[in-house]
């Protein structure tokens, strides 16, 4: 579940449960809130980034949209029988989805940045 706090330890507010539903969490790691109010938590065990309203609402889950980066390409490039064991790969569809998705950050623009350990990347939405 996800807590705020006031500064002197009182607690506010609480949200979400155990699981892999919406609004369930299955070892979140990371939280930040926007100008808005509205909060992202990046729920690493389920790989995925969930969006709340300010009281803690289900707003809408994000799965990943990420692509092949020139840094990316530049990697494998670099490690040629990396192309090796694409070129065996069954789905590289899910190559866009999150992997082990493990904190998350909100700029003062609307841009929400996900770091993902599983493939050393991080996505970045933007808030519209």
């Amino acid at each position: 579940r996800i807590q705020k706090c006031s500064p002197d330890g009182t607690l506010l507010m609480k949200f979400g449960s155990s699981g892999d539903g919406s609004g369930q969490f299955n070892r979140p790691t990371g939280v930040a809130v926007d100008k808005d109010g509205d909060i992202y938590v990046v729920d690493c065990g389920n790989n995925r980034l969930q969006m709340f309203d300010a009281q803690g609402g289900h707003i809408d889950t994000f799965l990943g949209e990420g692509s092949l980066s020139k840094w990316g390409k530049a990697k494998l490039d670099a490690n040629a029988y990396m192309w090796d064991e694409r070129a065996v790969g069954d789905d590289l569809g899910r190559e866009k989805l999150f992997w082990f998705p493990v904190a998350v950050k909100v700029d003062g623009e609307g841009r929400v940045f996900v770091v993902e350990s599983g493939r050393n990347r991080i996505q970045v939405y933007t808030k519209t």
